[in-house]
């Protein structure tokens, strides 16, 4: 099992109240809930960690045998994974699933609601890949995956969606989220970019209509020192 280590403490939009986004309210209700168990639910956490470090052992196998660029650090994985979790995504949808390790994480977190994850990817070779991978890790039934250019794809999807995760063209992220919002994602959903900070110049088009939305509130978390997820949280 991984442990998690987040800087999320830097947020845009005010200091409290509704646009404080993932702020002491929330955090304190995930708390309280896990602390408010009852031993059946209890139980149940303890299959679920048990089956968790099974998982994890082959994901360790499976990046060791896998192309650097598509590794992904724990770090960044237990921040994805998290988020979801402490929004209650049911309806997940990810734009640009590489070889899975992000999509593992966002299956997870959707399970623990019953929910799934939709996932887009492009490429051919990677989509192949992925799906090997989700298979091996046990959480391919979770999820539902799509190839094809998600700017086309996006616009056909018929769900509406509480956490959407952007990994893929960092240009693209504009269209992505006006073919998205707020059409298909559910009133309080997130919309989560990664590369914030590696990435930021062609995403900086997609940053701005975000933050000048006043139907939502913006946030950066870092996983890492050197990189920053950008947050959108719906406050409809």
């Amino acid at each position: 099992m991984w442990d998690v280590f987040m800087n999320a403490n830097v947020f845009e939009g005010g200091a409290t109240g509704r646009r404080d986004f993932l702020g002491r309210a929330t955090v304190l209700a995930a708390v309280c809930g896990v602390w408010g168990m009852s031993p059946g639910d209890a139980a149940g956490a303890e299959v679920a960690a048990q089956r968790r470090t099974a998982q994890d052992k082959v994901l360790a196998e499976l990046e060791a045998e896998d192309e650097s660029m598509f590794r992904v650090p724990g770090e960044e994985r237990a921040l994805v994974y998290w988020l979801a979790r402490l929004r209650g995504a049911r309806e997940v949808l990810e734009i640009g699933t590489a070889h899975g390790y992000l999509t593992y994480e966002l299956a997870l977190a959707a399970q623990a609601r019953g929910g799934r994850v939709t996932t887009i990817e492009i490429v051919p070779e990677r989509r192949a890949k992925a799906v090997r991978h989700l298979e091996r890790l046990g959480v391919a039934g979770r999820v539902t995956s799509l190839e094809g250019d998600a700017h086309v794809l996006v616009a056909g999807l018929r769900r509406r969606f509480d956490f959407v995760f952007l990994n893929a063209d960092k240009s693209g992220n504009l269209d992505y989220w006006r073919k998205l919002y707020p059409g298909k994602v559910r009133a309080g959903g997130v919309v989560l970019a990664y590369n914030y900070s590696r990435r930021l110049e062609p995403m900086m088009d997609f940053v701005e209509a975000a933050r000048g939305n006043p139907q939502v509130a913006t946030a950066v978390f870092s996983a890492l020192p050197d990189d920053v997820f950008f947050g959108v949280l719906d406050l409809r």
